[in-house]
């Protein structure tokens, strides 16, 4: 991912998750994701749903948790809880 949006803002790692958490609870594609990194969000969201929880989907988007300046001493357990639910995730979607 390119560190400038097109405003020339620097897009850093948390200020994409800001982005992210601005549209929580909203279905993610790829031009979703486009639109977060670039700023767009507000146009973004109108082509997003959020579908209901029995709703069927093809996938699960999960983001891996990697940053000891996040998690710190937790890390490893929060990895071991994550694998966990992808693990019991896969065991319902291809």
């Amino acid at each position: 991912m390119d560190k400038h949006t097109d405003n020339g803002d620097e897009l850093t790692r948390r200020s994409f998750l800001g982005r992210i958490g601005q549209v929580a609870g909203l279905a993610v594609t790829g031009t979703a994701l486009a639109a977060v990194a670039t700023g767009s969000v507000a146009s973004a969201a109108q082509t997003w749903r959020v579908p209901g929880e029995d709703s069927p989907h093809k996938r699960t988007w999960m983001a891996w948790p990697s940053s000891s300046i996040i998690w710190g001493g937790l890390l490893g357990r929060i990895q071991d809880d994550v694998a966990k639910i992808a693990k019991e995730i896969a065991k319902y979607e291809p």
